[in-house]
């Protein structure tokens, strides 16, 4: 299980103690409680409620339970501080510290904004059900007897780190792999991302990179022992799912999109087994404990792309649509349809319910913010090269458009320069098409 930093969880059980109980800061403002008495630092909860207006609003409107819900240990440990007035000391003190924190660390704050609009759901099941009981003595001393915690959903908070900063893998094993939502385990490794979900059942996974290979297996082996039942094709290509007739059962579940499934029938290539389950537009998988939402909406790589959703966890799955933090793979990632590959980062933004998505490449999370830096990217290059056409003579528009896309964008996104020029004459040939 993920364990969230001891700054970090302080901060949350803090927060909880305030708000997860159901109290409004009017009410620890305005009127008498003994939890105010014990929390004797009046003057820090409104520092904490000023420091930042859009902190401030999601204070109020969220729960902060949700790395306490994922932990038992963590419950237990809160029970006994609650009753103890150094340890309620100590936690003041580092949230404290904690505040000081997000004000020079924009990626905290922003994790800590980004999950209290989905824990308020949370938070208002839990205070319409008996989940909460409390106790006063006659002198008014408050504390929570006992807190019945319920499942969490969501990203991990301490998982949305790897948004910004990627993790260390190590060298001898080749690959990482964190569990960073309920049941569903991220896998990096040798330039390749995956995911895999545990459901009380069996194993999903997801593609089979043929740079990971058996470091899958070894990746699954560390986290659990459920057998593998069902494998998802994101779409055919082999440096995606070349591994899994190697790796992977024969006797499984193998699903794809349509398309997909005519390309491998026609490839009959026996390292990417044939499906034995298609759809057309949606399909859901429930397996135990675990659903997801397979999607298809239109070629923006190659025929066949499907959009892999966990409503409950809010992780998504879209391969080689982008690279975040990165300049896209050459060509745009060698779309076949650049129409169809822009309007795929509307639809993902707009449609789909999600914190995180893999995207098959880099070692990082990507995010909603990442999909409209991309799109943004190669609406600028639209630009560009349209100008570049009509300013100057027809050998020298992958050169303008080369140099003037450096300028904009350099420092703005990794990997910049490697594939500039296909990126280039892919847009030429774009615009010149229209």
């Amino acid at each position: 299980m993920i364990m969230v930093s001891q700054p970090i969880w302080i901060a949350v059980v803090v927060v909880a103690l305030f708000i997860g109980i159901g109290a409004s800061y009017t009410h620890f403002a305005n009127t008498y409680d003994p939890m105010s008495m014990k929390f004797h630092n009046q003057e820090l909860f409104d520092q904490m409620m000023s420091h930042n207006p859009k902190m401030s609003q999601h204070w109020m409107d969220s729960d902060m339970m949700n790395a306490i819900m994922n932990d038992p240990e963590m419950q237990k440990m809160i029970m006994t501080t609650m009753t103890d007035s150094n340890q309620m000391q100590m936690m003041e003190d580092m949230m404290a510290d904690m505040m000081e924190r997000m004000k020079t660390d924009p990626v905290l704050e922003q994790a800590m904004i980004e999950h209290m609009d989905q824990m308020k759901a949370s938070r208002d099941a839990m205070m319409n059900t008996d989940s909460m009981m409390d106790t006063r003595t006659s002198d008014g001393q408050h504390f929570v007897e006992e807190i019945k915690m319920q499942e969490i959903e969501g990203v991990f908070l301490e998982s949305m780190k790897y948004t910004e900063n990627a993790p260390i893998i190590d060298d001898e094993k080749g690959y990482f792999v964190d569990e960073i939502a309920d049941g569903i385990y991220w896998l990096i490794g040798s330039g390749y991302q995956v995911m895999f979900l545990t459901t009380g059942e069996g194993v999903i996974v997801i593609d089979a990179p043929q740079p990971i290979g058996e470091k899958y297996l070894q990746a699954i082996q560390e986290v659990t022992d459920e057998p593998i039942t069902h494998m998802i094709y994101s779409h055919s290509h082999a440096d995606h799912t070349g591994a899994a007739g190697q790796i992977f059962p024969s006797d499984i579940e193998y699903i794809a999109h349509q398309d997909t499934a005519d390309i491998l029938v026609s490839e009959n290539d026996p390292n990417r087994p044939i499906p034995t389950i298609t759809f057309d537009d949606t399909y859901t998988l429930s397996v135990g404990n675990q659903v997801l939402e397979l999607s298809y909406i239109g070629a923006f790589h190659s025929e066949g792309d499907m959009i892999i959703l966990a409503p409950k966890q809010k992780v998504v799955m879209a391969v080689d649509l982008f690279h975040p933090g990165a300049a896209p793979y050459k060509a745009f990632g060698v779309t076949v349809n650049l129409d169809t590959h822009i309007e795929a980062h509307d639809t993902l933004v707009n449609d789909f319910d999600f914190d995180v998505l893999i995207s098959g490449h880099e070692q990082i999370l990507g995010t909603k913010h990442h999909i409209k830096i991309d799109k943004e990217f190669v609406l600028s290059m639209m630009e560009i090269t349209t100008q570049a056409i009509a300013m100057v003579s027809s050998d020298e528009v992958i050169q303008r458009c080369v140099d003037d896309t450096m300028e904009q964008w350099q420092g703005k996104l990794h990997n910049l320069e490697q594939y500039m020029v296909e990126h280039c004459t892919a847009m030429r040939e774009y615009v010149s098409s229209q």
